[in-house]
């Protein structure tokens, strides 16, 4: 089951952090990898993951997600991908922050969503060739990542004191 912890505030997925639901659902609790889910409830202090979009990740037939997200699925003039990182944006994210409520708990009011003014190329080639460009970046800099969580720990400077008796 995808929940909130499942989301970082870039609208990256997080590892290891599915739950499991042993229960009963409906056909419309499910999402399927590549879907698109935001966040709706926000428990962080500075409101880093209302409104913040992710990709359902594949590695499961299907997942059921949590009432604290929402599924969004993009009229047929935009592109999925446009649409995702459209929606991660630092333009979008000072516009969605308002739309929250709530003291320790944000929800988000998803009237925001709709009203909110997306410009984007009329092609939907144009829009998938930005999304492209955006997603070759997020690949480079995520196999950066696993490169530097492999590199030995290897200090540029190894301090060491003598106390020398006078």
């Amino acid at each position: 089951m995808m929940n909130l912890a499942c989301i970082d505030k870039t609208g990256f997925y997080r590892e290891g952090e599915l739950k499991f639901f042993s229960g009963n659902y409906s056909e419309a609790d499910k999402v399927y990898p590549n879907d698109m889910l935001v966040a709706c409830t926000d428990l962080t202090r500075n409101a880093d993951i209302i409104g913040t979009p992710i990709l359902v990740p594949s590695g499961a037939e299907f997942y059921l997600y949590t009432m604290d997200l929402a599924k969004l699925t993009p009229k047929a003039n935009i592109d999925k991908m446009f649409l995702y990182y459209a929606l991660k944006t630092s333009t979008y994210r000072k516009y969605i922050k308002p739309w929250a409520s709530g003291t320790t708990v944000l929800h988000l009011n998803l009237q925001g969503m709709y009203d909110y003014e997306l410009y984007y190329p009329e092609k939907i080639d144009d829009q998938q060739k930005l999304a492209q460009i955006l997603a070759d970046i997020d690949s480079k800099i995520s196999l950066n990542k696993q490169i530097n969580q492999n590199l030995p720990d290897r200090s540029l400077v190894t301090v060491a004191t003598r106390h020398a008796a006078w």
